[in-house]
């Protein structure tokens, strides 16, 4: 795999796993880079769409979503469905 797409799931995975043991300090410092970036600044089109999936979460509910929801997310987004979402996260 490329660095940068290497880089960039371990970008979107730090959204995903840190998400419910993060404290106040991280949690904040996540939601604040989703002003900055969008998917379309990602190479790598599953973390384009993962990361797509916690900004758009994250937009509608004004804070992290939880693993779960991002996981019902992902099990209907055209482009993940059939990828095993679980290894991916993972």
């Amino acid at each position: 795999m490329e660095p940068i797409r290497e880089i960039e799931r371990e970008l979107v995975g730090a959204y995903i796993r840190d998400l419910e043991s993060a404290g106040r300090e991280l949690r904040e410092s996540l939601v604040d880079t989703l002003d900055y970036l969008t998917p379309a600044d990602f190479s790598d089109e599953i973390a384009a769409e993962l990361f797509g999936i916690v900004r758009a979460l994250t937009k509608e509910r004004n804070e992290l979503p939880t693993l779960p929801a991002i996981i019902d997310e992902a099990r209907s987004n055209p482009a993940l469905k059939t990828l095993e979402i679980h290894a991916i996260i993972a």
